[in-house]
């Protein structure tokens, strides 16, 4: 993922990582009860990384391993961004930002 993000600034581009999850907490209410709350972070099947192309089109990055699976959440994401006029990328490493280097950074390129 850092080697994307890398990439990205390489590229003129502003990426921002985007952390998707959420965490639970316990606590003791004033009577003594304990409680447990809830917190989620981020969009569920958004991509790791977000971005703005120099043609001003959304880029989602999804940085999986070379086993790893889109969930579905993240297929139904990635056909939203797309479908919108986003590009939507799931990459294994750089050399997949670079099979879609022209997509990405080319003014008024659309894929």
């Amino acid at each position: 993922m850092n080697a994307c993000i890398r990439w990205l600034y390489l590229h003129g581009m502003q990426p921002i990582r985007n952390n998707t999850g959420g965490f639970s907490k316990s606590y003791t209410d004033k009577v003594g009860h304990t409680k447990t709350h809830h917190v989620s972070v981020g969009r569920k099947g958004s991509g790791d990384i977000l971005a703005c192309t120099p043609s001003g089109m959304w880029l989602e990055i999804e940085c999986k391993n070379e086993d790893g699976k889109q969930s579905l959440d993240q297929i139904e994401r990635q056909k939203h961004i797309e479908a919108m006029g986003g590009l939507y990328i799931l990459a294994r490493s750089i050399d997949d930002l670079e099979a879609r280097k022209v997509d990405i950074i080319v003014p008024g390129r659309r894929p």
